[in-house]
């Protein structure tokens, strides 16, 4: 099982993934699933859930198709992504992919796989551990995000993956790998490395929450000892949100 999570920002794409691979014999090794691709007038980012082996014939299927034009269009690269699904899967496999693509002179688009269908992807789409009700209440969460920027969602990326490895890590686990395709049309590759400090951030921030909460609540709380641990937090948090505006991620 996987958690792959896409957002589609006003200023580009970011596809993140957990790193957990297990096998039929339920046998669990990590390996990264989020992937690059580039053709001459474009490029895309995205990540899987399903068979790796699936994934090897995808990515040959759809670099085949797209590297061999001299020029692809958004609805082109739409139908690539259909025949490359259609040439590497078998009936009912449960196999699903985040695609997200920028072509020279388009915009950013999200697309999502379930099976042999395509479908255009809304602000916020997840596969894998898709369907639960975690998912659809952190997918709610970014409906009050305005005008999401790739920053913002580099962190909702990240923190989607944690809760998921947080509340089901027999499926999800391993660390976050995170890929983002800004309005450059430039691809920058967040790993384990990058992103293993952050989650350490926001479950900080997330326990601290938790803490200020209980002692605002209780009735033998100062006024002074409420002030304190306010301003206290109100500074971790005025922090980690400079970071996030800054894409300063250590």
């Amino acid at each position: 099982m996987t958690m792959g999570v896409g957002f589609l920002c006003r200023t580009g794409i970011v596809i993140a993934s957990d790193r957990q691979v297990t096998s039929t014999d339920s046998h669990t090794f990590p390996a990264r699933k989020t992937r690059q691709i580039s053709w001459s007038n474009g490029k895309g980012i995205y990540t899987f859930s399903g068979s790796p082996f699936t994934a090897g014939e995808f990515r040959r299927e759809i670099e085949s198709r797209l590297t061999r034009q001299t020029s692809a269009s958004e609805e082109e690269v739409r139908g690539y992504f259909k025949d490359s699904l259609a040439a590497c899967l078998k009936e009912k496999e449960g196999f699903s992919i985040l695609l997200g693509t920028w072509v020279e002179g388009g915009w950013p688009v999200l697309r999502i796989s379930s099976d042999f269908d395509v479908a255009e992807g809304e602000r916020c789409e997840i596969i894998g551990w898709g369907d639960t009700a975690l998912s659809r209440y952190l997918r709610g969460l970014v409906q009050f995000s305005v005008g999401l920027t790739i920053n913002q969602a580099i962190s909702w990326a990240i923190y989607f993956v944690q809760q998921g490895t947080k509340y089901s890590g027999q499926y999800v686990g391993g660390g976050t790998d995170v890929l983002l395709l800004d309005e450059n049309r430039t691809v920058r590759v967040m790993d384990i490395a990058w992103t293993g400090p952050w989650e350490q951030q926001l479950l900080f921030l997330e326990v601290k929450l938790m803490q200020l909460l209980s002692i605002l609540s209780h009735p033998e709380t100062t006024p002074d000892r409420a002030k304190h641990d306010l301003e206290l937090f109100n500074s971790y948090l005025s922090d980690f949100c400079a970071k996030v505006r800054d894409g300063k991620w250590r």
